[in-house]
């Protein structure tokens, strides 16, 4: 068995309406901007009926029923339905039986959409449904027939869909549509079904009083010159996405001057048209036709005389015909007078021609133009003062062309334009005073466009734009850091958009002189609360705010402050913390305002809790109404603050015992530091005294006391033969009295070198290998790239398991001394030690 939510997924893969709800009603602004106003969490489940396997669903803000479900194989005619709108989706049925609908007369729409299985309608069905004016029979791919007297009983019915279903025989659908049954019928919709051709005969009896017929994609590929000669009454005709071409079409127009007068809108879209249509527009001159749609047929070129004079045009299509150009004299003004609006989107154009600018135009769409062509340069071009004629145009469309920049005279002319769309254009930058002469434009679209520096746009980019009331600014790549006052100089904007961009904050600066904004779009950006100022003080028409997919966490005062006066707000997909503080600031806000938390526009179930993790997921207004007061609340906060007291004074006690145990590395470090103060340098640093004379010895030496003869002969050798070297030796050198690590300590850092004389009692001598760590510290910490700190004698073998891993290090990667008993080998030995200790030579 199918669930409610997969039905509904079901629907919405079907691309018929994103929910239910939204169908009956008219999208606002807020509904584009704001979508989920309506939500799926407004649906009221009535009913399971075991009997029948149908779930029925109410949406109680546009009283529309449903009836749907995987298992629904009848339509449950006990159920009551008071509203007058029912969809019958998704279900098994395969037949619809006469009657029972019967209990519904007040239906004022029906749509049976969407049932896989339905094969059949039985006559009768719509009997009783007098008041019914809207019949949708679409998308239900195994109904293959319609009984002639199928709408018996529709005496009121004005418009029929019968879209997408598996029908075939258009001579059999149309005895079912005839006047005599359907009287008042104005609109046919037979899209999307499988026709062919249609023959002379077969709409002799089609309904005189027809004025709206769709045929889209009903693969037609011929159509007999007076096959539509008794709708004399036709208005609106489509024939887009056939396959029919400019001789068919043509044979057809010029049968539709004799019978079809009142014939005002033709859609000849997407259908065969390649080679030189003059002779379809000759005929469609001769014609009452003010609105021709002709896009998506691909005329390459525009050449001159292809339009003959057509002074009943008032909007032609021309979009996706693939034109790269335009000849002189292809759109004139004495051939098509009365043209006001122009569409020429999805071409090729390299930017705006001349040849298109008809002064009497009030609308001009060259959007989404790409020059194939144009490997060099795909800038869509456009040359200043090029509208200085346009004065008349009221709306235009220059999305998804590459622009780049906006100059300050590209508009310049536009005095009377009032809509338009720079969306998509890969703008990074916008002139001042570029809008300057527009001071009537109304609607201004940006979005989709390259605003990552500051510079791009500023608040002088919009001077002159007093009657603006909508900009969208979305997907700009804009941050916080633009300029505050880019808004200042729109007075009377209405509707603002910034939502996907990226924004970290808001600033109070930005809304300030907007006080007639009534809806403000931020989501996904990553704003975080608010504190110490009110962001919406001056607005107050503000009725809905977005702020959908942020970084808000916790209410603040000023954030209540301005939720409270809104109509609509959208928090969802933020980090809400539901902890105690969060409960303690709205209570002390409603308690301060003496309101109720109903007031703050938090009832959506789509606020979730993000943290912590036993309330991940729990609706926001559920946590805020929930049992936990403020006694509690007050308990756990004085609870945690006890809880991290203990802590610090754990951390401290920690630190205190870390300290004493490692002390004497403590006393060394700060010994260092203290040195490398003395002789200003430090690691990194290159400037050093360039005399040695800081050194009191050449090197200290590090040894066992085992291997004290050695050392003996070694301070003898290097002490009384030149080079005369100072050796810094234990038992000769350290003060009397004081303490042996300082000694150690000050003798290290006083000596240039330190010789490691390495042997078997050297590795099992704590204090060596004390000293051989230190003198390894003062390597790292007074590097020198000149000198070497670190000699390395080794006398003897050293065992195996009295290696460290620090004295295994030394041998393996540093080159040492190897004391041996031959005299010819202890004269290189002495010879190699002193070039070791000699100090580097200072530059002159």
């Amino acid at each position: 068995m199918f669930s409610a939510l997969s039905t509904w997924l079901f629907i919405l893969s079907a691309g018929i309406v994103q929910y239910p709800c939204s169908h009956a009603i008219q999208q606002t602004w807020i509904e584009q901007n704001f979508p989920n106003k309506i939500t799926q969490d407004d649906f009221e489940l009535l009913k399971r009926d075991n009997d029948t396997g149908c779930k029925i669903l109410l949406c109680p803000r546009t009283h529309n029923y449903y009836i749907y479900g995987y298992t629904c194989w009848r339509i449950p005619t006990d159920t009551e339905i008071i509203g007058n709108t029912l969809f019958l989706r998704t279900t098994r049925i395969e037949r619809i039986f006469a009657g029972e609908f019967e209990k519904w007369p007040q239906l004022l729409s029906l749509n049976i959409e969407m049932n896989p299985e339905l094969v059949e309608i039985e006559t009768g069905t719509f009997s009783n449904l007098t008041n019914l004016n809207y019949l949708s029979i679409s998308n239900n791919y195994k109904l293959s027939s319609i009984e002639p007297d199928l709408f018996t009983g529709l005496v009121n019915l004005k418009e029929l869909q019968l879209v997408k279903n598996n029908l075939y025989h258009l001579t059999d659908l149309i005895l079912s549509v005839n006047p005599i049954i359907l009287p008042s019928l104005r609109s046919l919709d037979l899209s999307q079904n499988s026709f062919d051709k249609i023959n002379s005969n077969d709409l002799h009896k089609f309904h005189s009083k027809i004025k709206i017929l769709s045929l889209m994609f009903c693969g037609l590929s011929q159509i007999d010159g007076d096959s539509f000669k008794t709708l004399t009454e036709l208005r609106e005709l489509n024939l887009a996405n056939n396959n029919l071409n400019a001789n068919t079409l043509s044979n057809l127009i010029s049968n539709l001057t004799i019978t079809m007068k009142n014939l005002t809108r033709l859609s000849i879209a997407g259908n065969l048209l390649h080679k030189d249509p003059s002779k379809l527009f000759q005929a469609i001159s001769l014609t009452n036709i003010t609105d021709l749609d002709v896009k998506d047929n691909h005329f390459d070129i525009l050449k001159p005389k292809l339009f003959p004079f057509m002074p009943n045009i008032t909007r032609l299509d021309l979009s996706g015909i693939m034109a790269v150009n335009i000849d002189n004299n292809t759109f004139n003004e004495k051939l098509l007078p009365n043209l006001t609006t122009l569409i020429v989107a999805r071409n090729s154009f390299p930017g705006v021609l001349e040849n298109l600018l008809l002064p009497n135009l009030i609308e001009l769409d060259l959007s989404e133009n790409s020059c194939e062509n144009c490997f060099l340069s795909p800038l869509f071009k456009i040359n200043e003062f090029i509208f200085e004629k346009m004065e008349n145009l009221r709306i235009l469309n220059l999305a998804k062309n590459a622009l780049y920049q906006v100059k300050s005279f590209t508009f310049y002319g536009l005095f009377n334009l009032e809509i338009l769309n720079l969306s998509n254009c890969s703008i990074f930058l916008i002139e001042d005073y570029s809008f300057v002469n527009s001071t009537n434009l109304n609607q201004l679209d940006l979005s989709f466009n390259n605003f990552l520096m500051n510079y791009s746009i500023r608040s002088k980019t919009f001077t002159g734009l007093n009657n603006l009331e909508m900009l969208k600014l979305h997907n700009c790549g804009l941050n916080s850091n633009f300029d505050p006052y880019l808004f200042s100089g729109l007075p009377n904007l209405k509707y603002l958009t910034l939502r996907d961009n990226s924004l970290t904050y808001i600033n109070s600066l930005w809304f300030e002189n907007l006080t007639n904004l009534i809806e403000i779009d931020l989501a996904n950006n990553y704003i975080v609360e608010w504190n110490q100022f009110r962001l919406f003080n001056n607005n107050n028409d503000l009725v809905a705010l977005n702020l959908f997919s942020n970084r808000l966490r916790i209410f603040t005062s000023d954030m209540l402050e301005d939720f409270q006066k809104l109509l609509y707000l959208d928090l969802r997909d933020n980090l809400w913390d539901c902890t105690c503080q969060l409960v303690l600031k709205v209570q002390d806000f409603l308690s301060a305002k003496n309101i109720s938390i109903n007031s703050l526009s938090l009832n959506t179930t789509k606020n979730k809790c993000f943290s912590p993790e036993n309330k991940e997921n729990l609706e926001l207004i559920k946590f805020l109404k929930s049992h936990i007061d403020r006694n509690q609340c007050k308990n756990i906060q004085l609870a945690l603050i006890i809880f991290f007291c203990f802590l610090a004074i754990a951390l401290l006690s920690v630190g205190a015992l870390l300290i004493y145990y490692l002390r004497w590395h403590i006393r060394y470090w700060v010994f260092l530091f203290r040195q490398a103060m003395r002789y200003n340098y430090f690691p990194g640093n290159n400037k050093r005294n360039s005399k040695d004379s800081k050194y009191k010895y050449d090197a200290f030496v590090s040894y066992s006391h085992e291997d004290r003869n050695f050392v003996v002969r070694l301070v003898a050798m290097l002490e009384t033969q030149p080079p005369y070297y100072k050796l810094c030796v234990f038992e000769r050198d350290f003060n009397v009295g004081n303490i042996i690590t300082e000694s150690v300590f000050e003798c290290l850092t006083s000596s240039r070198r330190t010789i490691l004389v390495l042997s078997d009692s050297f590795a099992r001598s704590t204090w060596c290998l004390w000293e051989m760590q230190l003198a390894q510290h003062k390597r790292l910490f007074f590097k020198d790239e000149q000198t070497e700190p670190l000699v390395i004698i080794k006398i003897g073998e050293i065992m195996d398991r009295h290696m460290t891993p620090t004295l295994r290090y030394l041998i393996k990667s540093r080159v040492y001394l190897q004391w041996n008993s031959d005299p010819i080998k202890q004269k290189l030995f002495w010879h190699r030690l002193r070039e070791a200790l000699t100090p580097p030579k200072v530059p002159v």
